[in-house]
């Protein structure tokens, strides 16, 4: 991840490796205060290349919702950031069905120590399939007492790693 001297995002790396498949998906963002759109190229071991573009529409301080700039009727995402504007509830809908996540964190010594993720799926106002729960656990910080490392634990197994890396610029 990097960020400008504002703190505002600018980039975003991800790679997701799974049974031989590995994508990797490249985030620019371009912000202008509220005014934040991005495009996401999404790139596979397999040749595969995907580029979309989202854009934010605010509807207070707190919420905003991201739109498919291409596709604005089969996609959207609804946000909602608690007081320290950390992300606290995301629902995605696309065509009638949603899935809502919440998340909740767990702090010790002002840093977070673990993660909780729960996913339901809803589908014409009924869950559908279950409560899904993700719980990770910080298991080290940066200098800024950001999460780096984050385990997911599932039946005792390690199922998850994640793995964070912030680039920070000198105040002056």
């Amino acid at each position: 991840m990097n960020f400008d001297r504002e703190g505002n995002l600018l980039q975003m790396k991800r790679e997701y490796k799974l049974e031989g498949l590995v994508q990797t998906i490249t985030t620019i963002y371009s912000i202008n205060g509220k005014e934040i759109s991005y495009t996401e190229k999404t790139e596979d071991n397999e040749g595969e290349v995907a580029n979309k573009q989202y854009k934010y529409i605010w509807t207070d301080d707190f919420h905003y919702k991201v739109i498919d700039i291409e596709n604005q009727d089969t996609f959207t995402d609804y946000i909602s950031l608690n007081k320290a504007f950390q992300f606290i509830k995301n629902v995605s809908k696309s065509n009638k069905i949603e899935h809502v996540n919440t998340v909740e964190r767990t702090y010790k010594d002002n840093k977070i120590t673990a993660i909780k993720i729960v996913t339901n799926t809803v589908e014409n106002k009924k869950i559908v399939g279950g409560t899904s729960v993700s719980n990770q656990v910080v298991k080290e910080y940066d200098i800024m007492n950001n999460p780096t490392i984050l385990h997911k634990i599932e039946d005792n197994k390690l199922t998850m790693l994640t793995i964070k890396k912030y680039k920070y610029y000198d105040k002056n």
